[in-house]
């Protein structure tokens, strides 16, 4: 699966680089697309159409690359700091997945949002800390 996704990348950069048409679109008119993508595997999942899942998560994941492309491109940011940014959530909010401890479904939603919580906390936090003034 990996070299999947990384062939899909790729695929998506030579898209920009020489599509006139996928030149032309930004982040808007990306997530308008992936929008819609959404909503037909959602009609899949609600029709338990697993063949047309199957084709819409792919059509899921050419809109998502796309706008990973775009951001890179565009040098917004590194996708691959989004991506270490939502492992280590993963393993703040979900810890337990890692160390084999066995939680029933409602432990799991309260640990979550606990770990959650805290998350908004420190942030909350950070946010009011005013800078220090200083004097040299």
């Amino acid at each position: 699966m990996k070299k999947e996704f990384k062939e899909l990348f790729e695929i998506m950069e030579l898209d920009l680089k020489n599509s006139s048409w996928s030149k032309q679109q930004d982040l808007q008119s990306r997530l308008i697309q992936l929008k819609g993508e959404l909503e037909e595997v959602e009609k899949a999942i609600e029709n338990n159409d697993l063949e047309n899942l199957q084709d819409e998560l792919g059509d899921v994941f050419l809109d998502l690359m796309a706008i990973m492309v775009l951001i890179e491109q565009k040098k917004h940011f590194q996708i691959r700091d989004s991506l270490k940014n939502a492992i280590a959530k993963y393993k703040r909010r979900k810890g337990w997945v890692f160390n084999n401890e066995k939680l029933s479904p409602e432990e799991e939603v309260n640990r979550w949002n606990e770990a959650k919580k805290k998350e908004k906390k420190v942030y909350s936090n950070l946010k009011s800390l005013k800078p220090k003034n200083r004097t040299s």
